[in-house]
């Protein structure tokens, strides 16, 4: 979802359709606040849709809920502050999915095992609290945690 609402920010900064909406009336604060909106209600309803198979399954952790509840308002801000450091749309949408494919599954699996070994649990714990700059990693870590309480070991 970060993708499409990149690609989306970056287009309309580049084909000026921001000012032409200003242009024709609009208010600097309702364009972006109604944005923010739109785009949070895109991100709730596959996040809905998570939620309700999680406890189909019966597979829903502890906490995590809170998690998906809260990460369209973490998400779509830093979505919006990262798209202004792309120019074009294609490679804003497609460094923003390898940028979140690589922070929240891989670096997220990375610092979890990191951190079960007693050699490098430092150097977990000091990427731990790094990547908790994205939203995407933290919902990854806090799904890791609440999971692994259940694990016996």
């Amino acid at each position: 979802m970060p993708c499409a609402i990149v690609s989306f920010i970056v287009l309309e900064r580049v084909e000026n359709l921001r000012h032409m909406q200003i242009i024709s009336g609009m208010s600097l604060p309702a364009y972006w606040i109604s944005n923010m909106i739109a785009d949070m209600i895109k991100l709730y309803i596959p996040i809905g849709a998570i939620i309700l198979l999680a406890l189909a399954f019966d597979s829903l952790y502890d906490g995590t809920w809170v998690l998906f509840m809260l990460l369209p308002p973490a998400l779509v801000p830093w979505t919006y502050c990262s798209s202004f450091l792309f120019s074009k749309d294609g490679s804003a949408q497609i460094i923003t999915l390898f940028a979140n494919y690589l922070v929240c599954c891989l670096m997220g699996i990375l610092v979890f095992v990191l951190q079960f070994i007693p050699a490098t649990f430092k150097l977990g714990a000091i990427l731990r609290w790094a990547l908790c700059i994205f939203p995407s990693y933290c919902v990854i870590n806090g799904i890791l945690w609440s999971s692994s309480s259940t694990i016996p070991l």
